[in-house]
């Protein structure tokens, strides 16, 4: 933690993780996650959805944002989570929306895949499972031991690191389905945004109609990343790093 972190009424900043697959697949592991690996999405073209095996539990998306909190085409978002249907938290960490995308994607997988025991997340969604998502939040800020999992994969993306509280233009949310229906997940909004019905067989297709819609209205950026989380199993596992 910085010395402005330490510095009371001071903002939390952490540093931004990378976009990367074999990063966010191996942060997952060492929160206890699910047996899962992350693969890019190449592109929203057929071919691109094809080459991603099956079934997508997820959809990790990072976009470029303006830093206004209405960045992703619009949609109802459920005020508060009232219903707790779905796992939702706020972000109140600069820097944490990496690490919000992973939890709430996780935190909405456990209904049908098994987490680590005694894990962190294990431990952490059981703490958290009645609390609102400003409660939930305020639980991330305290969590000396997610702080520290966070530190231990910022630092080893590919790209230069920004210094630690500067704007990077860039945001994570995370795509589940629950019940049925497709929600994106994004922390500094208020609740869930309901996309409408989707399936297994259909839920890829409908998270990158999402994904259309927010890169047609910058068809100039290039800093978008479509992320799928899929069953660790049906992905080879990658070369080993010297």
């Amino acid at each position: 933690m910085s010395a402005a972190d330490k510095h009371s009424g001071s903002p939390k900043c952490w540093l931004p993780l990378e976009a990367d697959p074999s990063l966010l697949t191996e942060y997952i592991q060492l929160l206890g996650g699910p047996a899962v690996r992350c693969v890019d999405v190449l592109s929203t073209d057929e071919w691109a959805l094809q080459l991603i095996p099956r079934p997508v539990h997820a959809l990790l998306l990072a976009f470029p944002t303006d830093g206004s909190r209405q960045d992703t085409p619009a949609a109802a978002a459920t005020e508060d989570n009232g219903d707790q249907k779905v796992w939702f938290s706020r972000q109140t960490i600069g820097g944490a929306c990496g690490t919000m995308a992973v939890l709430h994607a996780m935190a909405n997988l456990t209904h049908r895949l098994s987490v680590a025991n005694g894990g962190f997340l294990e431990r952490f969604l059981a703490h958290t499972a009645n609390l609102s998502p400003q409660q939930r939040a305020e639980a991330i800020e305290k969590s000396a031991e997610l702080a520290r999992l966070h530190t231990s994969v910022e630092e080893r993306g590919q790209s230069t690191l920004p210094e630690r509280g500067q704007r990077v233009g860039t945001h994570y949310a995370a795509f589940v389905a629950v019940g049925g229906t497709l929600y994106e997940l994004d922390g500094r909004k208020s609740g869930p945004v309901d996309h409408g019905e989707t399936n297994e067989e259909g839920f890829l297709r409908d998270c990158v109609a999402v994904a259309r819609g927010l890169m047609a209205r910058r068809p100039d950026e290039m800093r978008f990343a479509m992320i799928a989380v899929v069953p660790a199993d049906q992905c080879a596992q990658p070369d080993s790093k010297e």
